[in-house]
């Protein structure tokens, strides 16, 4: 398909702005997909990394235009998420076309709009790829003897996934979120709620914990240097395991021995050695050096399960606000930037 559409694109000094630029010819094994809603993750990051040129945007709802070969059906609807950056140009989907390959992508179910199919692949990803890192079971094969896992910053859009995901894996889920947040916190699956701003937050996970015979895992969604010390102070003195999705060191916490660290991308789904694709987003995570097949083998899994997942309600999206089109990503961003997006996740229709 040949022609222009508009797209939010890198230009220099780490910023973005709407051009005219070429359709996508989509890469073999890829289907053409026009763009109907697309939602904001994290981008202000990706955005100031990336080169100029760049098309920004990760996550996407869309209709396939042009199966080129695939096994996707022309006039379907799917959603799915990309890995653009500097890797691929013309990638992303903040955009009124883009590309998408069959396995990434899960059928939108009738009862489910654009909006909610494209705000929920990224952050799920995320979640799936830090829970593996933790050797927490997968959600399509539960556990037969629950163990307690901690969410920390459980009302996040990646913490709201992960509290599903650990639910449906039949674990006991301890979560922190603050007290606005409980109510969203606890339907989402989530046995106990802890306000994060209490000063004995860690005592009290502890105490609950302590029933089960301690805490062993624990996600921070959150992964500031401050969370992810406090975090660490949850686990008994034999240690545990603690997953983080910003870059963080063992080194830079004070780590002991027997507490093991990790952190995660969610772009290790794709299977790819990123640690290879000299990028300076990439770079920055330390445990992207080598393919990650078992993220991989279960996301795949994960895209098939999704549709009954959303139609049965065991998964449902984030809050969302519907801020706009394609127009008003920019002051989205704006928002995120200032700290004024806490509980929602902003989605864009795109005409």
């Amino acid at each position: 398909m040949d022609g222009k559409m508009r797209a939010l694109v890198t230009i220099p000094a780490g910023k973005a702005e709407i051009q005219e630029v070429p359709i996508p010819k989509p890469l073999p094994g890829h289907a053409l997909l026009k763009i109907n809603a697309t939602a904001q993750s994290n981008d202000l990051n990706g955005i100031a990394v990336s080169k100029p040129g760049v098309i920004c945007g990760d996550d996407f709802a869309g209709t396939v235009i042009d199966p080129n070969g695939t096994t996707l059906q022309k006039g379907q609807r799917v959603a799915g998420f990309v890995m653009g950056s500097d890797i691929d140009p013309c990638r992303g989907t903040f955009a009124q076309y883009a590309m998408a390959h069959p396995d990434y992508v899960f059928h939108v179910p009738d009862s489910v709009t654009n909006v909610e199919a494209a705000s929920i692949s990224l952050s799920l990803a995320t979640a799936t790829v830090s829970l593996k890192w933790l050797e927490i079971p997968d959600a399509t094969d539960p556990v037969k003897k629950p163990f307690p896992v901690l969410i920390y910053g459980a009302s996040s859009s990646v913490g709201l996934f992960a509290v599903q995901l650990c639910r449906m894996a039949g674990l006991y889920v301890i979560a922190t979120a603050s007290k606005r947040n409980h109510e969203l916190v606890k339907s989402q699956g989530a046995d106990v709620v802890i306000d994060y701003r209490d000063e004995d937050w860690i005592d009290q996970v502890k105490k609950v914990a302590d029933v089960w015979g301690g805490l062993h895992h624990v996600f921070d969604t959150i992964s500031t240097y401050q969370t992810t010390k406090a975090c660490v102070q949850t686990f008994p003195e034999e240690g545990g395991h603690i997953v983080c999705i910003m870059a963080r060191t063992a080194e830079e916490i004070g780590l002991p021995a027997n507490v093991k660290l990790n952190v995660a991308l969610c772009y290790t789904v794709f299977g790819e050695n990123l640690g290879s694709k000299k990028v300076e987003l990439y770079e920055s995570f330390q445990d992207t050096e080598g393919a990650r097949p078992q993220d991989q083998q279960t996301w795949k899994a994960y895209m098939k399960a999704i549709p009954n997942w959303l139609e049965t309600k065991a998964l449902r999206p984030n809050p969302l606000r519907l801020q706009g089109g394609l127009d008003n990503i920019l002051e989205g961003l704006e928002l995120q930037r200032k700290g004024l997006v806490s509980g929602q996740k902003l989605v864009y229709t795109i005409d």
